[in-house]
């Protein structure tokens, strides 16, 4: 499973402090929010964060501190009960924050693959159409808001076709379960992924493969979505 992410923060410079981040799944189905209340002060933040980021915020539930945000991180991280792979279209700038959050616990989610997806040219099958369709997402989506921009690099995600990492990626995830699942799910799961697999009876599938199958169903939605985008950049 994907997860896409981004991250706001103070400024570029040399101490850049994490104001937010947001999470979202590859099945849009479920995501994660929060804004941290410990790691900066209004002046640690920089001229572009205070316009563009600062009134995005939403405060209230999702306040927290970084301590706590690891601690909840974990949970939802580990609560998907497969292999997580983390993108990101920012590897300098999104993905340390990644190992500040969870170094701050001392812990790395027993689930979650050490290494991120770039969503980059180098990676995806079509950036220029990610990047069209990532703008595209952005007329009815928060630029600079952190869950916003990891929902529009999702879409932009669909539309380019996926990345050429997909394949060797189902392989890593393949051995990452294999010391976590039966041997029956995770055949159900290649199969699955192969869209090989026969349809289900319900009272002999466990929660995991059900997930799995609706994945199935989820890339039905995408293709659609992909047939929009290229019908709107046409």
């Amino acid at each position: 499973m994907l997860i896409f992410f981004d991250t706001e923060f103070t400024d570029l410079g040399v101490d850049p402090r994490l104001i937010s981040i947001g999470l979202v799944s590859e099945d849009g189905e479920r995501t994660f929010y929060a804004e941290l209340c410990d790691t900066y002060r209004l002046s640690d933040v920089g001229e572009f964060a205070r316009l563009a980021v600062l009134p995005k915020l939403e405060g209230g539930d999702a306040l927290m501190t970084l301590h706590e945000l690891g601690e909840r991180l974990v949970d939802w991280l580990q609560a998907f009960g497969e292999p997580v792979t983390l993108a990101t279209d920012s590897l300098a700038w999104d993905w340390p924050w990644v190992h500040e959050i969870f170094g701050e616990l001392g812990i790395w989610p027993d689930n979650l693959v050490p290494k991120p997806l770039l969503l980059t040219m180098n990676y995806l099958i079509d950036y220029d159409r990610f990047v069209d369709a990532v703008e595209i997402a952005f007329r009815s989506l928060r630029r600079h808001h952190s869950l916003d921009d990891a929902k529009a690099n999702r879409l932009g995600w669909i539309a380019a076709g996926g990345d050429t990492d997909r394949e060797a990626r189902m392989v890593e995830h393949v051995t990452f379960v294999e010391t976590a699942f039966t041997a029956e799910q995770v055949d159900a799961a290649i199969r699955a992924d192969l869209q090989l697999a026969a349809t289900p009876v319900v009272n002999e599938i466990d929660e995991w493969t059900q997930r799995t199958m609706k994945n199935m169903k989820r890339m039905a939605v995408d293709e659609e979505y992909r047939k929009s985008i290229a019908k709107d950049l046409s």
